[in-house]
């Protein structure tokens, strides 16, 4: 079974640029948010899973097939997705634009915006390394004072 030739009919592409898998058309959820849910929730039951999300059967056999067909690149968009929440909680924010505006530069051929400066691919780990690296942004203490 050739993997571009399969027509998924319930899966949507992501327009993410971190991701690659696409989203279950009706939950705005990844194929790898279906999975754990189908496993965490309903113990791999599928038409229970499918009855409690509110999606045709056929769908959660389309995130079957699709996670079962690109198995390793779904690993790979968690792992991205993965360094991404981490930066983003680093930085103690959700809406910076310099980080949105750095995120939204990185596209499908994987490349950083330093990495294009560089020529070289995005290298991911190394990357999680330097997000490791980074200190964590406490909160300021925003208490009154009271005269």
């Amino acid at each position: 079974m050739n993997p571009e030739k399969i027509h998924y009919r319930y899966l949507t592409p992501s327009i993410d640029p971190w991701v690659r898998q696409p989203v279950v058309s009706g939950l705005n959820k990844y194929v790898h948010e279906i999975i754990a849910i189908i496993n965490n929730k309903y113990d791999g039951y599928l038409h229970e899973a499918a009855e409690g999300l509110g999606i045709p059967f056929e769908a959660i056999e389309e995130a079957l097939t699709y996670y079962g067909v690109n198995y390793l690149e779904i690993n790979k968009d968690r792992y991205r997705l993965r360094i991404r929440n981490n930066l983003m909680m680093k930085l103690n924010t959700s809406k910076s634009e310099e980080v949105n505006q750095w995120l939204r530069s990185t596209l499908d051929d994987g490349m950083s915006p330093v990495a294009r400066l560089n020529g070289n691919n995005l290298d991911l780990a190394r990357l999680e390394q330097h997000v490791n690296s980074m200190p964590v942004r406490s909160k300021k203490n925003r208490t009154r004072t009271t005269q």
